[in-house]
């Protein structure tokens, strides 16, 4: 759905869901942004989502690229790391352990590319 979000100190449009807690891929005067379906700033630190990606951009030529949302850290038991096994679930043993913090979540900001 199409939003247009207008307050006293901000005005953004952008396309969002229902129940999502903001604008999916928006844009404002100065700031234009992005969030795929795998998810930023400090105002995406507390996102207890699923994870997505967020890349966004301002008037300056800043660029960013951020993953946030809840990412688990997986059992010591997972016999696969990179999380692409299941595990059974049916003991303790198996629960996740909490959250990645979101200042370890990949992010960078106004990377440096190389040519050739």
């Amino acid at each position: 759905m199409e939003f247009h979000v207008k307050g006293k100190t901000f005005d953004a449009r952008g396309i969002g869901m229902p129940g999502s807690p903001g604008l999916l891929i928006g844009f404002s005067k100065r700031v234009a942004w992005g969030l795929t379906a795998l998810g930023a700033d400090q105002a995406l630190a507390a996102w207890q989502f699923p994870s997505a990606n967020c890349v966004y951009g301002d008037a300056e030529g800043h660029i960013g690229f951020a993953v946030v949302g809840a990412i688990p850290v997986r059992s010591p038991s997972a016999g696969d790391a990179g999380g692409s096994e299941a595990l059974p679930g049916t003991s303790d043993r198996d629960d996740w352990r909490g959250f990645v913090p979101a200042a370890l979540a990949p992010q960078v900001h106004d990377p440096h590319w190389r040519n050739g």
